[in-house]
């Protein structure tokens, strides 16, 4: 079933490129990514990359791991940016992976968390409001029980965005998945949470044997490039 939509797939992304070419465009990217990553990847490569090839356009579907892999199978996009091993993984190519640790983030006036300690330990989120993103809720669901803590989950969210908002309102602490390199409002305190465990594995992926457009793979050696 996958080969069939593939070809007919391939079909259309060829015909795509032949009309991209006669209106003087570059190409059509197409990346299927975690929600919870969509904004930070735009801001952090999407839009130098666009600067520098201004002519390529984009199709980016923000969908869960399931869909991800079944739309790269498809052919219906040629890259997968992750925060959870795609399905089938043996049928894809990890190019590069980087581990993203969970972080708390407040409102500096919350009356759950104070910003008098460098971190936040897993016991300290005990018997406050968290708002978690869906991405990495079954993570931290998984090291709370080994560890015999019990939190108090206001709201589980599809995208890191929503968690986030919470905070930004004073209602809860938003756990969410985020690189060191991530700004947030400036309202808001992030604190590391110190467990060795909460991590998130970001993966760039495409599938096994099979060839890029040129226009993924220009970026493909620009994201390497500029990682």
């Amino acid at each position: 079933m996958y080969f069939i939509k593939y070809i007919c797939s391939a079909e259309n992304s060829a015909l795509k490129e032949i009309v991209d070419c006669q209106a003087g465009f570059s190409g059509t990217l197409r990346i299927s990514l975690s929600p919870s990553m969509s904004i930070n990847f735009i801001k952090n490569f999407l839009s130098d990359f666009y600067r520098e090839f201004p002519h390529i356009n984009y199709e980016l579907y923000e969908v869960p791991i399931d869909e991800q892999t079944q739309q790269l199978l498809e052919g219906k996009t040629e890259i997968g940016i992750a925060n959870a091993p795609l399905k089938q993984s043996k049928r894809f190519e990890t190019l590069f992976s980087r581990k993203e640790r969970l972080v708390a983030l407040f409102h500096k006036d919350s009356p759950y968390l104070k910003n008098d300690k460098p971190n936040i330990l897993l016991d300290d989120l005990e018997d406050i409001p968290l708002c978690l993103s869906r991405g990495c809720s079954e993570l931290f669901f998984s090291v709370c029980s080994d560890s015999h803590i019990f939190p108090q989950v206001m709201s589980i969210n599809t995208t890191k965005l929503s968690a986030i908002a919470w905070a930004e309102k004073n209602t809860g602490v938003a756990i969410v998945p985020a690189p060191a390199v991530e700004l947030f409002p400036a309202n808001l305190v992030r604190k590391e949470i110190k467990d060795e465990r909460l991590f998130l594995e970001m993966t760039l992926s495409i599938v096994k044997g099979r060839e890029l457009s040129q226009v993924a793979q220009t970026f493909i050696n620009y994201y390497m490039q500029n990682k």
